[in-house]
């Protein structure tokens, strides 16, 4: 009987291809030249600090709430007529109540749509927003990393552990103009 859990057989199952997969990318390399000289950087951070990151956030905010609060209208007047044809009910005529009730499913399904759409909507232009930013924070990544030596720079998020003085999110921050 072994004495390791399962779910540390399966963590450590999960990370042996990626670990197989960093020495075949990291082998070639150690006999490279020039040396393999490796740096991360945290694009969200890079992202949520540079001053147009700031900028397009507050701008997406700003819609989101505008937008929210449509929603939130169309919502209030929903309930309402919901709450209208549940005191009515027992005083309308059949016919008259599916009738009601028909509209009130349609509007129900609207404002879904309505939501849905907002959705697609802000997820849309967060791209517009942000595809400029990480062009500008690429151009930025590679003039830090020549400026330092490196050779290869992965983004932090795909990494498990880093040495805090491999990454150069801080100094890509402050070269971004």
């Amino acid at each position: 009987m072994s004495s390791s859990s399962p779910f540390l057989s399966q963590a450590i199952a999960a990370v042996r291809p990626v670990a197989l997969f960093a020495l075949l990318l990291v082998a070639p390399a150690v006999f490279a030249d020039p040396p393999l000289k490796v740096a991360t950087v945290d694009m969200q951070k890079a992202i949520r600090t540079v001053p147009d990151g700031k900028a397009a956030k507050s701008k997406l905010e700003s819609d989101a709430k505008t937008k929210q609060s449509r929603l939130d209208k169309s919502q209030d007047e929903l309930k309402r007529m919901k709450d209208e044809l549940e005191k009515q009910a027992s005083l309308l005529k059949e016919e008259v109540k599916r009738e009601k009730f028909k509209v009130y499913q349609q509007k129900l399904v609207e404002l879904q749509e309505s939501y849905v759409q907002l959705q697609n909507d802000l997820k849309a232009q967060e791209e517009k927003l942000l595809k400029p930013i990480l062009e500008k924070l690429k151009k930025t990544i590679q003039q830090v990393s020549e400026a330092r030596g490196f050779t290869l720079v992965i983004e932090q998020g795909s990494v498990l552990y880093v040495l805090p003085a491999l990454d150069i999110t801080d100094a890509v921050i402050k070269a971004y103009k």
